[in-house]
């Protein structure tokens, strides 16, 4: 009796181990583990609008085989109170198809992230996604084509489940000193008896001025139909940051970013403006449109093989044509990351 359980024991060992057993030669495989401290003027994060700070331990693990697999986890707590605790998780599956000739690829994926605030039931949500992504040269031409069927579901029964199947389509073109990508999209968001259509529009330049310095210009337009009778949100929510992406109806965003990397010091700096317009549902008759600009300059820094810094300056500034929504929001960010 005593051996056969233990060879029970030992096969299912060895069946818990295979996945690991399989991935453990490839050099592609890593996992880390970063822990960041910020301090804002302005926590703007599940209806804090104070200042406060913020503390967070965010592992990650990637596994490249057959399958590639792709985590990154994040638990955070805002200015030390048990009651503004964050767990979110993020779980990608993803399976990689080669084409002849070099670069046409596609690749099959899953993904699941889940979002569970413990003291605030309403910003509970699971966002599921399964898609398909697709790279084709057209002679010097890199043709794009992004499928995906997005599912988001609220445990909270005030907030409404919808589905989302999408598609974008980019096209790259090389020209004297930059690359040029325009795009377009559409999808619609199911939710009840609604059925709503989304629209976007993507212009991308990209400049890479020398081998370690580049800039990129990107602009994008959006836009989503009027529901016929009611919204994914209820009026309860709709003035809360955490449900702006199904509150709005049509944004515009130009954004420009420069990047420097000297990679013999192991250092890469980035820095972005954003400038933005962003237009919402009409709420109780009240119309809103918000405008304004974030900037963020990242300095990053590997001290060695297995050990990395992180700093982050940020600042935001949002005005609205309903003076509640007047906001500036200015932070840095401070992480340490340890690669295994």
């Amino acid at each position: 009796m005593v051996a056969a359980t233990s060879k029970f024991l030992l096969k299912g060992g060895v069946l818990l181990l295979l996945p690991l057993m399989i991935y453990s030669d490839n050099p592609n495989n890593h996992a880390g583990i970063q822990a960041s401290y910020g301090i804002t003027d302005n926590v703007h994060q599940l209806n804090i609008m104070t200042a406060g700070q913020e503390l967070a331990i965010s592992p990650y693990v990637f596994l490249a085989g057959f399958l590639e697999f792709d985590y990154s986890g994040d638990i955070s707590i805002i200015s030390f109170d048990a009651n503004n605790l964050v767990v979110a998780n993020d779980i990608r599956i993803k399976k990689g198809i080669l084409f002849p000739r070099v670069g046409n690829k596609t690749a099959i994926y899953a993904e699941l992230y889940t979002f569970y605030a413990p003291a605030y039931e309403q910003y509970r949500f699971a966002d599921i996604s399964v898609g398909n992504d697709l790279n084709l040269y057209l002679d010097n031409f890199l043709f794009s084509n992004q499928t995906k069927i997005r599912y988001k579901h609220y445990p909270l029964d005030s907030l409404t489940d919808y589905l989302e199947p999408s598609m974008k389509l980019e096209l790259a073109i090389p020209l004297p000193y930059f690359v040029f990508t325009p795009g377009i999209g559409c999808g619609f968001r199911r939710y009840g008896e609604e059925c709503i259509s989304l629209y976007t529009a993507v212009s991308n330049l990209y400049l890479p001025l020398t081998l370690d310095f580049s800039m990129a210009c990107e602009f994008r337009f959006s836009h989503v139909s009027q529901p016929q009778s009611y919204y994914i949100i209820p009026p309860t929510y709709a003035d809360e940051p955490f449900f702006e992406e199904e509150n709005v109806k049509e944004s515009a965003e130009l954004s420009i970013s420069a990047n420097r990397m000297a990679a013999k010091k192991r250092v890469f700096v980035e820095a972005t403006l954003t400038l933005f317009n962003k237009v919402f549902y009409e709420v109780e008759n009240l119309s809103r449109t918000d405008k304004g600009l974030r900037t963020s300059v990242q300095f990053r820094k590997f001290l060695n093989d297995n050990l990395g810094m992180h700093i982050n300056l940020y600042s935001h500034i949002n005005t609205s044509t309903i003076d509640d929504f007047d906001y500036m929001k200015n932070g840095v960010e401070f992480t340490l990351e340890l690669i295994f």
